[in-house]
């Protein structure tokens, strides 16, 4: 091994970052455990460490760390110095191991009619986002972590600085913290109503770019969520088949918060969620609220689902939503149709419906079409479609 070869310290700490001995997964990375060392899993991780020492295998080194001891062995004559760079760098990010930062992304590209107003535009359509997801467990066995994607980390620093809400304004993020007591969830997240209903755009989606399927007139795919600042906290707990949660949005400029409850479970096949939602008080201090219930079950590759919503809107006319979904999915292709109607007292209704469907190419690629078509109070049909390709990474 020549002396100055910087790289072959990188691989010995992503040995320690990415892949803990056996022994010591599952349990604190403390130096003691990290003594012992998996060989064969560092020359896998690490190819360069492959012509040191072809016969590595899982033990202790007499040297007092991970591989260390197998690479002094060609280090004999060496400098102190080099010997004690690589040691401190194992030993620093050791630590490291308790906690865990993934990165996911996603993107899209191809041809979408981006008009509302019932009018072609045909126009290119592409989206690339990358995602952040964070998270840890302290000693006493509390798990916490946060998301955020990028464009709503550049979209939130346009209006503040990112992670601070001290001026009342909504953040594209979440933030959780969850142990044997539930989970507390803050953020760009969902209030219990959504949280606990299945919306008929949900049941067996496979999505589309442009998303037509579930943005027509008539689709009411958030309830009351967004009333507010759309900063949400949400407290869930999960039993067996069933899981209750409660929520808080806050209100904007000191108006009044609001609240939902919700539960859901499943019995014999049969998924259900009934849920209660007070959305935020206007100006004048006049709240909406819903009340409403989901069903869905299963057939083999078809699945079917609805959800019926009844309550009143800030100025206190009667409103019912209701939405009907249906999907099918066959080796590499999934079919989606909906139907929804929202329809309010002395306004009129507004209905519609959307299509979706999605082949995968494998390794998270899919072509995805989608449709949606609505009917708005006034009576003005707007619909748009998308055709294009997903790519998740």
């Amino acid at each position: 091994m020549h002396r100055q070869d910087p790289a072959l310290y990188i691989h010995l700490c992503v040995y320690i970052v990415g892949l803990p001995p056996k022994r010591c997964r599952g349990r604190k990375q403390t130096v003691a455990c990290l003594h012992h060392f998996d060989g064969e899993k560092s020359v896998a991780i690490s190819p360069r460490l492959q012509s040191y020492d072809e016969t590595v295998r899982e033990g202790h080194t007499q040297y007092g760390f991970p591989v260390v001891g197998q690479i002094l062995k060609n280090t004999r004559g060496k400098t102190m110095k080099k010997v004690l760079f690589a040691t401190t760098a194992i030993v620093a990010f050791a630590g490291a191991a308790a906690a865990d930062v993934a990165v996911s992304g996603s993107a899209e590209l191809g041809i979408a009619d981006l008009d509302h107003n019932g009018d072609d535009e045909l126009g290119f359509f592409s989206s690339v986002d990358v995602r952040f997801s964070m998270t840890g467990e302290t000693d006493g066995g509390l798990a916490f972590g946060a998301t955020i994607d990028l464009d709503d980390a550049l979209e939130t620093a346009t209006n503040g600085e990112i992670g601070d809400n001290t001026d009342n304004t909504s953040n594209d993020y979440t933030i959780f913290v969850s142990g044997a007591f539930g989970t507390l969830t803050f953020g760009d997240t969902d209030g219990a109503m959504d949280w606990a209903l299945t919306e008929g755009g949900n049941v067996g989606n496979p999505g589309s770019i442009a998303d037509g399927e579930t943005s027509y007139s008539g689709y009411a795919g958030s309830y009351l969520d967004g009333n507010g600042d759309g900063m949400i906290a949400r407290y869930d707990y999960s039993f067996g088949d069933y899981a209750f949660a409660v929520s808080v949005e806050q209100g904007v400029a000191d108006a009044e918060n609001g609240f939902a409850v919700g539960f859901k479970g499943n019995v014999a096949g049969v998924s259900f969620g009934i849920a209660h939602q007070s959305g935020t008080a206007d100006a004048t201090g006049d709240e909406a609220e819903l009340t409403g219930v989901s069903l869905g079950y299963g057939f083999g590759a078809l699945n079917a689902g609805i959800m019926i919503a009844t309550g009143e809107d800030r100025a206190g006319a009667d409103r019912d939503l209701m939405q009907i979904g249906l999907g099918y999915s066959a080796g590499a292709l999934s079919l989606h149709a909906n139907y929804a109607e929202d329809d309010v007292d002395g306004t009129g209704k507004a209905d519609g419906f959307g299509v979706a469907a999605k082949y995968d190419l494998g390794g998270g690629a899919g072509v995805h079409f989608g449709y949606g078509d609505g009917t708005n109070a006034a009576g003005a049909d707007n619909g748009r479609w998308s055709l294009g390709m997903a790519m998740s990474f």
